[in-house]
């Protein structure tokens, strides 16, 4: 469940970290990118910081999902998560339904929550696996 936050709350929150992402230097390459989910408070949707020249960005799922956090920082900087989560992340945006689209945020919130990848998506291709097999018996 996500908590609602007034227009006010989001416009100054989308400001500061505007003014936070802008700020970073310009590298034309693309920069490692780790996505984690925490507590955060209220009004705060997500952190992020530099460390070692990687991004890392800590998000409150009772505030915003994992892949919006995804999509503010992509306007400011071109990030990799590693083939797994790009390809994740870029079949969200390829989506032509809404179902498939919240399917794929709910797999990426798993994946931030967990922090494994693999195992979040193996899971759920077994699931899939087990559910086609199901069907066509």
């Amino acid at each position: 469940m996500r908590t609602i936050y007034s227009k006010a709350d989001e416009d100054a929150f989308r400001l500061r970290m505007h003014d936070h992402l802008s700020a970073l230097p310009t590298n034309p390459e693309t920069a490692a990118l780790h996505v984690e989910q925490g507590t955060l408070d209220y009004g705060v949707f997500f952190t992020h910081r530099m460390e070692g020249g990687q991004h890392h960005v800590l998000y409150d799922p009772k505030q915003i999902s994992g892949i919006d956090v995804r999509h503010f920082l992509g306007i400011y900087v071109a990030t990799t998560e590693g083939e797994l989560l790009d390809r994740v992340r870029e079949a969200f945006y390829a989506a032509d339904s809404e179902a498939y689209r919240s399917i794929i945020r709910i797999v990426l919130d798993e994946i931030d929550r967990t922090q494994d990848g693999p195992g979040v998506v193996g899971h759920v291709l077994a699931l899939m696996t087990a559910e086609h097999a199901g069907a066509t018996a």
